[in-house]
């Protein structure tokens, strides 16, 4: 299995490309690094627990807090 198709199994790859940024006015798109769906407007991770996105603003965490947990 590849890195990519062990990434998508964390969560939907269709889900994934219509999900937004929830603290940015403009929604930009976000990315998916192991377990965290990131902004990189903002800088904030957004856990996927279980395939769920938890998209709320409390939600967020600043990337930096998280590096140590995201593959590379």
């Amino acid at each position: 299995m590849t890195e990519r198709e062990e990434l998508e199994g964390v969560i939907d790859a269709e889900l994934l490309s219509i999900l937004a940024c929830p603290l940015c006015a403009d929604r930009p798109k976000l990315d998916l690094h192991g377990h965290y769906l990131l902004c990189g407007q903002c800088h904030n991770a957004f856990p996927v627990v279980d395939g769920i996105p938890q998209l709320t603003p409390e939600d967020g965490v600043p990337i930096s807090k998280i590096k140590d947990q995201l593959d590379d």
